[in-house]
């Protein structure tokens, strides 16, 4: 890349290189910056591309793009928006370009908090005629996210359908739109549905694993609310089986999995899996707190009191433990041992 950058400039230093030529290089030059982390570089020579009199209307678009980009790197979101304010506003801009620069805007509008500005810019670009299938379903999806936080779950529901009802969204928008979609289903109580969706993400042949993984974990959860332990089981069996799960996926599946074996007075099957969480190496403190704890009770329940006790004791010695599963062990204990 530095080769190209010296290539670059040495177009842009002749005297005699046609305008149209030191246009192309300085835009290039400024993307082989960025590559380069040299983001206030690319934004130079971005910005010598738009201020060129006799540059035509396709380069001054990327480089007012990208420049927006760079300024939002450096955490300068006014500017941000202002170059993609200037872009959206271009009477000749290609359809593709103005839909990008209305979603980017709309995402840094909702990283300021600016929710409606956000929900705005993303409407426009969907209704846009020639706006790019995947540029919409990100789009969408995007909005159904903000209207979720917004307890729109309506307003979401209908955004993540709508990706899903598309014949040209990729199977990763399909997928997550079938998993937040379940989701907000969950939340409105509608479990049957939530299971619905889930299950359509499992069974895709080409969803991401990530999203097959989580949308398992939910599952189980989900037939869990529905007394259907068995169902939960399993789906937190799958996920644990699953190669490529992240270990925090997995060590969630192995304790609610406990628990769930717990609910069966299966003591000696959640002991197993809540030793399993205790032993992943990067499992997060309180991965293993919730453990040691769930470990304590179920000891306790087989009159192993002694090992209960020094599973209460674990907890409370862990010094990244959360204070409500050191002070849950510190009253066990004093349960197990009135008086002392």
């Amino acid at each position: 890349t530095t080769g190209e950058i010296d290539d670059y400039s040495a177009v842009i230093n002749m005297g005699d290189a046609p305008a149209e030529q030191v246009t192309k290089a300085l835009y290039n030059r400024g993307v082989a910056k960025g590559k380069l982390n040299d983001t206030n570089g690319a934004i130079d020579d971005f910005t010598a591309v738009i201020e060129m009199n006799d540059a035509s209307s396709e380069p001054v678009e990327k480089a007012l793009y990208n420049r927006g980009v760079a300024k939002g790197m450096l955490n300068d979101t006014d500017g941000e928006i202002e170059d993609y304010t200037v872009l959206i506003k271009m009477d000749h801009a290609p359809s593709e370009r103005i839909a990008k620069a209305l979603f980017s805007r709309g995402v840094t509008k909702d990283m300021l908090n600016d929710t409606d500005g956000a929900i705005e810019d993303y409407t426009a670009a969907i209704k846009m005629d020639n706006a790019p299938a995947e540029q919409v379903a990100n789009t969408l999806f995007n909005r159904g996210v903000i209207k979720g936080e917004l307890n729109d779950t309506d307003g979401a529901i209908e955004d993540y359908t709508a990706i899903i009802k598309m014949e040209d969204a990729s199977s990763e928008q399909v997928a997550k739109a079938f998993y937040n979609r379940g989701s907000i289903k969950s939340r409105l109580n509608d479990t049957h549905g939530a299971i619905d969706d889930y299950s359509a993400v499992i069974k895709m042949d080409d969803a991401p694993s990530e999203h097959v993984t989580n949308a398992l974990y939910n599952r189980g959860v989900t037939k869990g609310i529905l007394n259907d332990v068995d169902g939960a089981i399993d789906d937190y069996t799958a996920v644990i089986k699953m190669e490529d799960a992240p270990s925090e996926e997995v060590a969630k599946a192995l304790y609610n999995r406990g628990v769930t074996k717990g609910r069966l007075n299966d003591s000696d099957g959640a002991i197993a899996d809540f030793t399993a969480v205790i032993k992943i190496e990067d499992a997060s403190s309180e991965q293993v707190a919730k453990a040691l704890f769930s470990r304590g009770i179920a000891k306790g329940d087989l009159n192993d009191t002694d090992g209960a006790i020094d599973d209460y004791s674990a907890v409370i010695k862990m010094d990244d433990a959360p204070a409500e599963v050191i002070a849950a062990a510190e009253e066990s204990i004093n349960l197990l041992r009135p008086g002392k």
